[in-house]
């Protein structure tokens, strides 16, 4: 890396800060096997996670958003 590119980063490095936000959420539901079925069949029957007519077992849902600041002074800097 040259030393212009260096010396950039470590000065722009203190005026860059990030915050991160995580929601976290476990739902359970109980799945109860009877004699004779499977228990794919017995996941499908209990799960509560229904979309577009399929059955789902677990779900996970992720979302970025970017937000930019810029800030400048008087001289466009």
């Amino acid at each position: 890396m040259s030393k212009p590119v260096l010396f950039l980063l470590i000065v722009l490095s203190g005026s860059v800060c990030a915050e991160v936000t995580e929601n976290f959420r476990v739902a359970y539901y109980p799945v109860y096997v009877h004699s004779g079925a499977t228990l794919f069949s017995q996941f499908n029957a209990a799960s509560t996670i229904r979309e577009n007519g399929e059955v789902f077992h677990g779900y996970t849902h992720w979302d970025i958003h970017w937000s930019y600041r810029w800030n400048t002074d008087t001289s466009g800097r």
